[in-house]
């Protein structure tokens, strides 16, 4: 009670205090506020940016290699790096260890996620999903494989002759041969009577014609299809065609037929003309259990082949609940399945991405994957927030993936085969020949937009469709698919080096070899560290200006109640009560002043860090948050430090003092 009587007795004087108390507080606060706020953005600034090195075209080399084979002339194409880069490629993690941190190369893998629906290509218009060849050419984003099988009962209108044809398939390794296989065609027009299977995104072609680009083994196989205009027939395709969503033509087409390499049909022309049969006696295959298995090429076509055509007089329904309809349930089956089908990226590191890399794509809700999680395979995984809202999914809810793997031997997935697959990731197309691994949860952590989504532009080959899910690539249990080009691989290199690594590569005559992306590292690492310099001497002058003040407020509190003291030691006060008058009145002092110093740094920290940047000569490239807990903790430090200094002020001015008096 004695002391709110002096402290309210004296209200200038406790005033003051507060204000040095409030001074006091403020300068520490935000001084160590700041210079913390800045040496923890430095210590972290390595894991939140990335530097990559994206290869260019220039020292691709395009090759024409004209060959004469018999009276056959063919010209072999290719691109590719000279030897004198490949080595220079291979050698850059040993080489510059200083200057390169890694060589990123994620995996491409395939899963079945029944409760998830793909934002499919046909959903968007045409200029929206394709990918530009040329300036005059271009396809779909791959043709929307294998997003585009369907199975359709038609009644056949026109009957094209059938034909053959000499496909040329490639020059030999020695170019001393040309590999040829005769295909046997037949075009086919129909009109659609029902829809049997057919993925979502189409409009339904009930009704409309059917052009048929029908492949078969040979003139015989042709005519023991028996076909005959005016009956029913159900087919099955693989690579569906809605031209009126593609070009504007009323009608739809699609392509049936076994894809596979028949032996018979294929043969080599030698340099002089001599025509050479295969004659390939056994095949191999890698089972669903990863093991390679020789077989006949009889059982090859048997269990890689599709179904393409058959004669159904009483309906699809009828002939798919029969015997003969097995193989046309389980090519169903499998349309159902790769509804459901979604590439995953296998990732070392989410920011290597090139999309993410280079800011074209960015973490919107959520967050990335952390450090553990990537070295430990955790089941966590970063969607598109279009995926989200399609299916109604939010970070934190789980979503349960199929692995299934990828079979080289499936000839129909040309889309992988042809790196289609890889610019631009698809999915495995899934049959049961390559089999499918137990369901595992994981869990949603992030969702991700990106900038690029549906349309992909002429030249860039580092897309990725919304339907693309990312995922730590230790946690992946299916196959994965690997590639030299797109976004499956970047050289990534240590934060800041950019110069010193362009200038290794010039020396080694290859400048221009690469494009060069840090997400602004450079600039805000210049602007912090200058940032940072002027926070340390902020932080200095905060802790000095602390002290002298400090220095002042004992002067003014406690020393200046020693007469206070003495005269309660005459009054014959105890002790005790001397010592809680001393401490109460400095508390009624501080603890205020401690209060509104705290929140005084609160509220200037947006001032304090603006007065900073201006003082480094920097750019405001980032922008510090308040740290209240800091500054609160920071608050409290100081309040229990100058009070102790009080407490102890006080015990040698509370001191009994009657042996002095004795003596």
């Amino acid at each position: 009670m004695l002391s709110l009587k002096t402290t309210f007795r004296r209200p200038i004087v406790s005033l003051l205090g507060i204000l040095l108390v409030v001074s006091m507080t403020a300068f520490l606060s935000v001084g160590i506020g700041q210079a913390y706020a800045a040496n923890n953005t430095l210590a972290t600034i390595e894991d939140k940016f990335t530097t990559v090195a994206l290869m260019t075209e220039k020292f691709r080399n395009q090759s024409n290699v004209t060959l004469q084979f018999g009276d056959i002339t063919k010209t072999q194409v290719t691109r590719q790096f000279p030897e004198k880069v490949i080595d220079f490629l291979e050698e850059l993690p040993e080489k510059y260890p200083d200057l390169v941190k890694e060589v990123s190369s994620p995996g491409l893998a395939s899963a079945y996620i029944p409760s998830l629906t793909v934002d499919l290509f046909a959903d968007h218009s045409y200029e929206e999903s394709v990918a530009k060849k040329n300036p005059t050419g271009a396809w779909s984003r791959p043709h929307g494989t294998p997003y585009c099988c369907a199975v359709f009962e038609i009644e056949l209108t026109e009957i094209g002759e059938p034909f053959s044809e000499e496909n040329y398939m490639e020059i030999t390794a020695d170019q001393t041969k040309a590999v040829f296989e005769t295909e046997y065609r037949s075009q086919l027009k129909g009109k659609i009577t029902s829809v049997v299977a057919l993925h979502e995104g189409f409009d339904d072609p009930t009704g409309r014609e059917l052009q048929v680009n029908l492949h078969v083994k040979n003139f015989e196989a042709f005519e023991a299809l028996d076909l005959k205009v005016g009956e029913k027939y159900i087919v099955y395709s693989y690579y569906y065609v809605d031209r009126v969503w593609k070009y504007g033509n009323d009608y739809v087409g699609c392509l049936v037929g076994d894809e596979i390499v028949y032996d018979e049909n294929m043969y080599y022309i030698s340099r002089d003309g001599t025509k050479i049969p295969a004659n390939i006696t056994e095949k191999t295959y890698i089972d669903e259990n990863g093991e390679t298995v020789t077989c006949t090429p009889e059982e090859y076509v048997e269990r890689y082949s599709l179904p393409s055509i058959a004669h159904v007089p009483n309906g699809a329904e009828a002939f798919l609940a029969s015997e003969d309809g097995a193989k046309w349930r389980e090519a169903i089956e499998n349309i159902e399945i790769n509804e459901h089908a979604f590439p995953v990226i296998g990732v070392q590191k989410l920011g290597y991405i090139t999309d993410f890399a280079r800011e074209d794509a960015r973490i919107v809700e959520g967050r990335d994957f952390t450090a553990k999680e990537l070295a430990d395979g955790a089941n966590v995984c970063v969607i598109s927030e279009t995926l989200a809202a399609i299916n109604g999914i939010s970070v934190g809810d789980t979503i349960d993936m199929n692995y299934h793997l990828y079979d080289w031997s499936v000839e129909y997935q040309w889309y992988i085969n042809e790196g289609m697959g890889i610019i631009e990731p698809a999915p495995y197309f899934y049959t049961s020949t390559t089999g499918m691994a137990e369901p595992e949860s994981y869990k949603v952590v992030g969702l991700y937009r990106d900038s690029n989504e549906w349309t992909y532009t002429s030249g860039d080959i580092y897309s990725f469709t919304p339907n693309t899910i990312f995922v730590p690539k230790s946690s992946v249990t299916g196959s994965m698919d690997y590639s030299n080009q797109g976004m499956f691989r970047t050289y990534v290199l240590k934060n800041g080096c950019i110069d010193a690594f362009q200038k290794e590569v010039a020396m080694a005559g290859l400048d221009g070899l690469f494009t060069y992306y840090d997400q602004g590292y450079e600039v805000i690492s210049q602007n912090l560290f200058a940032y940072d310099e002027v926070a340390k001497q902020a932080m200095a002058v905060g802790i000095s200006s602390s002290l002298v003040l400090a220095t002042l407020y004992f002067i003014l509190f406690p020393l200046q109640q020693k007469k206070n003291v003495s005269i309660m030691y005459s009054l014959g006060a105890e002790r005790k009560r001397r010592m809680a008058y001393i401490l109460g009145s400095n508390v009624l002092i501080l603890l205020p002043g401690t209060l509104l110093g705290c929140l005084l740094s609160i509220a200037s920290w947006n001032y304090v860090s603006n007065a900073l940047y201006a003082a480094a000569e920097a750019e405001s490239v980032i922008t510090f948050e308040v740290n209240a807990p800091l500054m609160l903790m920071i608050a409290a430090i100081q309040f229990v430090i100058v009070f102790a200094a009080a407490t102890l002020i006080a015990l040698l001015m509370a001191k009994d003092r009657k042996m002095h008096e004795r003596k």
